[in-house]
């Protein structure tokens, strides 16, 4: 819940000020490297966009535009184009290990949304699914099992949002 991922943001801080106090120089956090799953299993960091730069830590958005109310957390994007998605990097995915992704959305009128695991470099899929999003904020669920011999460090997590406004939350 938001208490690891305060916890967690807690640490990051604690962590850059120490390592300032010694060197002088703030160290940069990456938000992209591989990221261990949190205390309570979630793998997707920031989930509840409570976290970092505009409560978009640890999340991309290309070829949209994103926000997060303050009062509401939850992620607004509104797509330019078909090429619009928002993804999040660094997934530890462990072979034959099975996975489920769940996440809460609507979109502002009737959509179309694709959702990816994928590695890195975009060629090889993990799980795939396209959902049908109402008005009404839904829960969707994605179920899936890395391959036999194949373990992914950085795999990403994508939204492909199309021309659509659409909003994410609880991933």
């Amino acid at each position: 819940g938001a208490d690891d991922y305060a916890g967690l943001s807690h640490v990051a801080e604690k962590l850059q000020q120490d390592i300032k106090l010694v060197t002088g120089v703030t160290p940069e956090i990456d938000m992209d490297s591989t990221k261990e799953p949190l205390s309570n299993g979630n793998h997707i960091y920031n989930g509840t966009f409570d976290q970092g730069e505009g409560r978009l830590g640890f999340w991309h958005v290309d070829n949209a535009s994103a926000s997060v109310q303050k009062t509401e957390r939850k992620l607004n994007v509104i797509g330019q184009n078909e090429e619009a998605c928002v993804y999040q990097r660094g997934i530890k995915l462990l072979q034959s290990d099975s996975y489920k992704l769940t996440f809460d959305a609507k979109a502002e009128a009737d959509a179309s949304v694709k959702v990816l695991v994928e590695n890195m470099d975009s060629r090889v899929i993990y799980a795939e699914k396209t959902l049908s999003l109402t008005s009404t904020e839904d829960e969707h669920e994605i179920s899936f099992t890395m391959p036999n011999n194949v373990n992914d460090d950085n795999a990403v997590v994508k939204f492909l949002i199309g021309k659509n406004k659409i909003t994410f939350d609880n991933i």
